[in-house]
């Protein structure tokens, strides 16, 4: 039996008519040469109108990764803070909760333990929002929000944020991040961090966002906490959670979408995300005019281009002889091209584009021929299943461009230990797949392993330095262990994992029957 040979994908023996063949079936000389700059004319705009779509297109796509990234970035930086006060929270609340004295956050912030006045001001309160400690004197007199005493902490969201809110005396906006002194108590005592709405939008880069970029913090409730446009700074905002893609927060995977922002009515590129132990979310948006603003203007360049093409094309239509021969050469070389594109896509289709190898695919197409013709002739074939011992070590220390080295040699060495009729692939990573055809016996096959395992386990060669790595093979036969390309492969891929396990850098057949492989 010869294993299956892929065989080219079709290629058309003829390109499509070209103008050239149009011009000869064109009687008179005035209708050739209107047809032929018609033509022409339109293959300009519509390359253009493509042209411009697919850079439209791209940049659109480009700025949906842009926000994701800051997304990304932002999430990091609004944990990173809001951590900070919650970590102040629980060593408030714990060296309230466990001790006796009074005075528990004078001492803390004796101690320098508190969040700098600067910034935040930290508060104890009773369950009916009377404050019984304060870190600044004037806040013993701001009020707390009702929204804050009524929430609920335990240990799955040990804090809140209220709504924000405006002290007299204050021109920024302020909002609270509280925690129960005890959880488990319903009027338990809270501590109280309160701090400007600003510093939630205090990192926003105008040279990453633009002038009409978005960056805030919003409640699940549909409530600004904190916004930032540009230089514009705004709290308490309510908005509808499609406005700012609020909907996907708890999506870890979610993209940004165009969304016309209500406030201003810029279409932004906007996405949001759910801040862990928090009922909010940070959301991030670049605007649409501004992310394709260069594009635009290109596309706009673009289309006065094709407007002095179209009149230079009309201009030199009357040499329609001299533009015949252009476009059979054009065509020739966009032939070829084709040739050559569709050359390569079919050995990317069914060939490993490290090794060389047959793939999975090729792999899949070989077996499924070499179970029909064995099924009509009944000859039996082998099957082998190889990983290499040590690979994942090799990669480690020497790098992954060593080890896709390794892999081309493995790749050539297992050619050398099989005959010219076998199939050899590679399945991805470090395995590979033999199949032995022409009914070896169980001595044949296990001579090939031998050769194998010998060949595998050599030392190699990595731009100077010296590896080592050893192959597992599990084997199946046709037809003792399976009837099809499941069970065979079942019965091969199990069979190498007991080489595995009974030791490495050994061959193992297959101990199951066609019936044990198909139920298991």
């Amino acid at each position: 039996m010869t294993l299956c040979q892929m065989e080219p994908l079709p290629l058309p023996d003829q390109m499509p008519l070209h103008p050239a063949g149009l011009l000869q079936k064109v009687a008179r000389p005035d209708a050739l040469i209107a047809v032929f700059g018609l033509l022409v004319v339109g293959i300009i705009w519509a390359a253009t109108l493509t042209v411009n779509a697919r850079d439209e297109r791209e940049a659109s796509e480009q700025a949906i990764q842009a926000t994701e990234r800051l997304l990304d970035t932002y999430e990091s930086q609004s944990l990173r803070a809001l951590n900070e006060v919650h970590q102040s929270l629980r060593l408030i609340a714990y060296a309230r909760r466990f001790s006796r004295e009074d005075d528990t956050l004078a001492q803390l912030q004796a101690q320098n333990l508190l969040l700098p006045n600067l910034l935040f001001t930290t508060r104890i309160v009773d369950a009916s929002g009377r404050v019984l400690a304060s870190s600044r004197e004037a806040a013993i007199r701001w009020p707390i929000a009702p929204d804050v005493l009524d929430a609920s902490t335990d240990n799955q969201t040990p804090a809140y944020m209220g709504k924000p809110y405006r002290v007299e005396g204050h021109q920024e906006a302020l909002v609270d991040v509280s925690r129960k002194v005890k959880p488990e108590v319903p009027d338990s005592e809270r501590v109280v961090i309160t701090f400007p709405a600003s510093y939630l939008v205090s990192d926003y880069d105008q040279t990453r966002f633009g002038a009409e970029g978005l960056l805030a913090v919003a409640g699940l409730d549909g409530i600004f906490r904190a916004r930032r446009v540009g230089s514009l700074i705004s709290s308490g905002d309510a908005v509808n959670p499609g406005d700012i893609n609020l909907q996907n927060a708890d999506d870890e995977q979610a993209s940004a979408l165009l969304r016309r922002a209500p406030w201003d009515g810029v279409m932004r590129y906007t996405v949001s995300r759910r801040l862990y132990g928090l009922p909010l979310a940070v959301v991030v948006g670049l605007a649409e005019s501004e992310a394709l603003e260069a594009v635009r203007q290109e596309s706009r360049r673009k289309h006065i281009q094709a407007a002095v093409a179209t009149l230079v094309v009309f201009a030199v239509a009357l040499a329609v002889g001299l533009l015949t021969r252009r476009i059979l050469e054009l065509s020739e070389r966009e032939r070829l091209a084709s040739m050559a594109h569709a050359q390569q896509v079919e050995f990317l289709a069914y060939n490993d584009s490290l090794t060389g190898l047959p793939n999975r695919a090729h792999f899949n197409t070989a077996l499924t021929q070499c179970l029909a013709e064995n099924q009509a002739e009944g000859t039996p074939f082998a099957l082998m299943f190889l990983d290499l011992d040590g690979f994942k070590t090799v990669n480690d220390m020497m790098g992954h461009q060593a080890g896709d080295t390794l892999l081309v040699q493995v790749a050539k060495r297992l050619k050398q230990c099989v005959r010219s009729n076998d199939l050899v692939a590679r399945l991805g990573g470090d395995e590979f797949v033999v199949i032995l055809g022409d009914g070896p016996g169980r001595a044949e096959i296990a001579e090939v392993g031998r050769r194998i395992i010998d060949k595998l386990g050599r030392p190699y060669s990595l731009d100077g330095r010296q590896a080592a790595v050893t192959a597992s093979i599990g084997v199946a036969v046709y037809p003792d262990n399976g009837d099809d390309e499941e069970s065979m492969t079942r019965a091969a891929d199990h069979a190498m994992y007991a080489a595995k396990a009974q030791g490495k850098n050994l061959l193992v057949f297959s101990t199951e029957t066609p019936l044990e492989a198909a139920g298991a």
